[in-house]
């Protein structure tokens, strides 16, 4: 069996099927863990510190996303070894979900802004202001509305 984090994790997410388990830790590494065995079958690095969020599709190829204190969103194929996708942002980020289809992800940070990113531009699409603290949290409602 392959070791834990070597750090605290601090997201955790099932699949959409439950068979796997995400996790996001200050190691700054993410884990992909085999739940009916335990075993992490993967551990994805990138990011240059504390990773605070994580998500995943819920249809379409096995993607995750990443949130950290590097500023920066990581879109992962978990069936390759590096991230697929790098968005920066400004400051650090705290929450990150997909949108209801695979092209879109959903970042927050401590800028207190909901931004919108359309990953067939790697930029922001929209942003979603009002909040006056620190998100550092979010799940898609099911329904994806």
């Amino acid at each position: 069996m392959q070791p834990s984090h070597g750090g605290t994790i601090v997201d955790l997410r099932f699949n959409h099927d439950g068979s796997l388990l995400y996790s996001a830790s200050v190691d700054k590494t993410l884990g992909v863990w085999d739940v009916s065995t335990g075993s992490r079958i993967k551990r994805l690095k990138g990011h240059t510190s504390f990773v605070n969020a994580v998500g995943e599709t819920k249809r379409g190829p096995p993607l995750v996303v990443s949130g950290s204190d590097d500023c920066q969103v990581k879109v992962w194929d978990i069936r390759r070894r590096s991230s697929v996708i790098t968005l920066n942002s400004i400051y650090q980020v705290t929450a990150v979900s997909f949108g209801e289809h695979e092209e879109q992800v959903i970042s927050a940070g401590v800028d207190n802004e909901v931004k919108v990113w359309d990953l067939r531009k790697a930029d922001v699409a929209f942003s979603l202001l009002g909040h006056k603290d620190t998100v550092s949290s979010m799940e898609l409602s099911p329904d994806g509305a």
